[in-house]
């Protein structure tokens, strides 16, 4: 039996991710991420996070990509992180 998700949650660990990450996305990108975060599209908004950083060849910290799994774990969405090769793609600094 699934659980409703608590969108209140997601929206403070989404806005927070984005604050994680402002060193590493444009001001541009992060604007495009707070769009879907704002009208509540919690998954895509993750999935645009994901597919920035694999698309610019992006450099995240290690604290950054479990930040952003935990989030797809939470979301159902580590799955499709993972067929997308983020897994492989992310350049995770030790």
């Amino acid at each position: 039996m699934m659980t409703r998700p608590d969108y209140t949650l997601l929206h403070q660990k989404l806005t927070s991710l984005v604050a994680q990450l402002q060193n590493v996305l444009t001001e541009s990108e992060r604007g495009e991420v707070d769009e879907f975060i704002a009208v509540g599209e919690y998954g895509v908004a993750l999935e645009t996070v994901a597919a920035i950083i694999m698309e610019e060849d992006k450099r995240i910290s290690a604290s950054q990509y479990s930040s952003i799994m935990q989030l797809a774990d939470i979301m159902g969405l580590g799955g499709s992180l993972a067929a997308s090769g983020f897994d492989d793609a992310v350049k995770a600094e030790q």
